[in-house]
Order: C-alpha cells, then sequence, then structure tokens
C-alpha cells in the first residue's frame, strides 16, 4: 500500500500539469504584448515536457504492480490533502485571470499559479524515498521556480518601463 498513495499524487501532479498548459496556452492567446505571447507559449511547451516526464514515471510506477494502469476514461481518485488545495488554488487562479484580460493581471495570476506550483512539487519530492524520483521533482520544482521570476521580471516591465530600464542598467553607477 505504500506505492499508492504517490501514485494519486502523481495524477494530482499531471491534473496541474495539463492545467497549467491549457491556462497558458489559451493566455497566450489573449495577452496582448508579444513579449509575453511568446514567453507563456515557452512556458506551456517547457511544462508539456514536464508532463511527459510525469506520465511516464507515474505509468513506471504502476506497471511495477503498485496499481493497475488506469485506462483514459477512468475517473482520478485523489486523497484528501495538499492536492485538493493544489486542484481549488489552480481553479480559483485560472478563473479569475480568465475574467479580466489585462496583461498585468494575467502575468501575475501566472506567476502566482507558478508559484504554487513549485511549492506543491518540492513538497511531493520531498516525500518521496526514492533518489532519482525525488531530484526530478526538486528540478521540477526549481524550473517553475525560474517561471516565476522571469514572470514578475515581465510584470515589473509592464507596469513601468522605465524603472525596469534604470534597475537592469545600473546607469547611475557612472565607472563602479
Amino acid at each position: 500500500m505504500e506505492g499508492i498513495q504517490p501514485l494519486y499524487r502523481f495524477d494530482a501532479a499531471l491534473i496541474g500539469e495539463k492545467r497549467i498548459i491549457d491556462f497558458f496556452l489559451e493566455q497566450a492567446k489573449h495577452i496582448r504584448n508579444p513579449l509575453g505571447k511568446a514567453v507563456f507559449r515557452d512556458i506551456a511547451e517547457k511544462v508539456r515536457g514536464n508532463f511527459r516526464q510525469l506520465y511516464r514515471l507515474r505509468r513506471r510506477r504502476a506497471n511495477k504492480g503498485l496499481r493497475r494502469e488506469a485506462d483514459p476514461g477512468d475517473p482520478v481518485v485523489m486523497e484528501v490533502g495538499d492536492e485538493e488545495d493544489f486542484e481549488s488554488i489552480l481553479s480559483g487562479d485560472i478563473d479569475r485571470a480568465l475574467a479580466e484580460y489585462d496583461d498585468c493581471t494575467i502575468i501575475e495570476t501566472a506567476s502566482s499559479l507558478i508559484d504554487k506550483a513549485s511549492a506543491y512539487f518540492f513538497r511531493f519530492g520531498e516525500q518521496l524515498n526514492d533518489p532519482a524520483e525525488r531530484e526530478l521533482f526538486r528540478s521540477i520544482a526549481g524550473m517553475k521556480r525560474e517561471y516565476f521570476l522571469n514572470l514578475r521580471d515581465i510584470e515589473e516591465y509592464l507596469k513601468d518601463p522605465a524603472s525596469w530600464f534604470a534597475e537592469l542598467e545600473h546607469h547611475g553607477l557612472d565607472g563602479a
């Protein structure tokens, strides 16, 4: 029974990754800034790669006899706990972003979504016994943290480009 609980968490992670992919692709259609469009599409593609890795790992665990492989039509059963919170947070963030198609709001919601996903992957990875699986989840959490920082950077640029350039260029240092 020890292996069944992580499979539920893999299912929750897969559902979360799929929602993140859908969110970023949908918002790429609505965001007006070309940089934002490109970043959203890029993040969706990178998350799709994470999804594939997680799916292969989940299938490999299921094939080890821990649980029968689910048919695509089978409902995903999850335990009550972090996964349920993760799902409700994702749904709330997505609904908020879809309500208002303002670039800054979309990017702010996206960064919040990615930050929460990063925390989820890190917590789940810490609970795994297999060092390779633990490292995979840490790696995914780290990638999501980078996406979060990139989105925050874009958000700062959109809110105040002059200050963003002044901060980036450090033009006040003059020879230092």
